[in-house]
């Protein structure tokens, strides 16, 4: 097992044994239940999340390990708001470790569960008949692995985010305490969530993606040339603030990572947008909830272009990234008038587990040289 881990072999067999399983086994369900009208197996949707959670679960790597020890310290000498970095993700782990007798592993099985979950609770709750190729989408998003074994408390938080904007979708001012209240929990889990929950809220009050595009563009130009000012003015006010441990994804240097402007995020940041005005101007989808979600992703993308030069700065772009799924599929999902939408879902999901295999070898053959 040690020498999985450090070899880097472990996470090769993780990730792409979910992504098999959340992607090339739903395609093949699909393709032989596919008909005119939507049909899907869901029993394969289930199998996927299950597979998933159990590899998230058992999965040891990167920042996870940081996470037992302070899930161990909570158990054994208790809550404490000083050490900790979030007041809501504390309370959880604390509270966590005593339902479950300070077992680290049952402990990392709930949160698996509440992260995938989530998602799923998204799309079945807001396209019922419609939710296996969403999910699919979702777990085979770029970003979506990492933020479920590294990342642990931005994940968890982005997940009960995602249980929000169901709400707002299904029931908009209704169940507004409820979206409050569920938002309120995932900025305690972890304070970037104030990035899609701000831009949640502007692609709500505005969705307008024209205008949102013009900022996107806007902040693109001031990144390229301010970028190397912001990032060092940034982290300076963080370092005089309590919020330190900003600052030190601003300023510190951190070794085997590719700093600088990342063009290649960049690209891939690009092409949910392009695909968004295609959708919009040449098949003409008209959609409110479309817009908000372009609204917001160009939001949040856009704040990201601003610190694209910091260390683990692909940490603050999926902050936007886990909104493409969404981008990608809700015109298939959600506009009627689409032709053979079908043979689009396919090609869709096909493309995004092709480049995340490409990412998944591309990733491990860095980390050999």
């Amino acid at each position: 097992m040690e020498y999985f881990q450090e070899s880097g072999v472990y996470d090769v067999l993780s990730l792409g044994g979910f992504g098999l399983l959340a992607v090339n086994l739903l395609l093949m369900g699909y393709i032989s239940t596919c008909r005119e009208q939507f049909g899907y197996s869901r029993g394969l949707l289930f199998l996927a999340a299950i597979y998933l959670v159990v590899i998230m679960t058992i999965t040891m790597t990167g920042d996870k390990v940081r996470y037992m020890y302070a899930f161990d310290d909570y158990y054994e000498t208790g809550l404490s708001f000083e050490s900790a970095k979030d007041a809501g993700f504390a309370i959880f782990t604390y509270l966590l470790g005593n339902i479950v007798q300070g077992n680290a592993l049952l402990y990392f099985l709930i949160i698996a569960s509440i992260y995938v979950g989530g998602a799923m609770f998204f799309a079945r709750k807001c396209f019922p008949d419609k939710d296996v190729p969403l999910c699919a989408s979702i777990f085979s998003s770029f970003g979506f692995w990492s933020y479920g074994v590294n990342t642990l408390r931005a994940g968890l938080a982005l997940s009960l985010l995602l249980v929000a904007l169901a709400y707002l979708v299904l029931y908009g001012k209704k169940r507004w305490i409820t979206v409050l209240i569920i938002g309120a929990i995932s900025l305690s889990f972890h304070v970037s969530m104030l990035i899609p929950i701000a831009a949640i809220v502007l692609g709500y009050l505005f969705h307008r993606p024209r205008l949102f595009l013009i900022g996107w563009f806007l902040c693109l130009l001031v990144s390229l040339a301010f970028g190397d000012v912001i990032q060092s003015s940034v982290g300076v006010y963080f370092e005089d603030s309590e919020e330190r441990r900003i600052s030190s994804y601003l300023l510190g240097d951190s070794s085997g990572y590719n700093m600088g402007f990342r063009w290649d995020f960049l690209l891939f940041s690009v092409c949910p947008i392009f695909l968004s005005f295609f959708y919009k101007f040449c098949w003409k989808v008209n959609d409110r909830f479309y817009d908000i979600v372009v609204c917001a992703y160009l939001a949040a993308n856009g704040f990201w272009l601003l610190l694209i030069r910091v260390p683990f700065s692909d940490r603050i772009a999926y902050l936007s990234w886990f909104l493409m799924p969404l981008i990608l599929l809700l015109p298939f999902l959600r506009w009627e008038k689409v032709v053979a939408k079908n043979s689009k879902i396919l090609l869709t999901l096909m493309g995004q587990f092709g480049f995340l295999i490409f990412m998944m070898i591309y990733h491990n053959l860095q980390q050999g040289n």
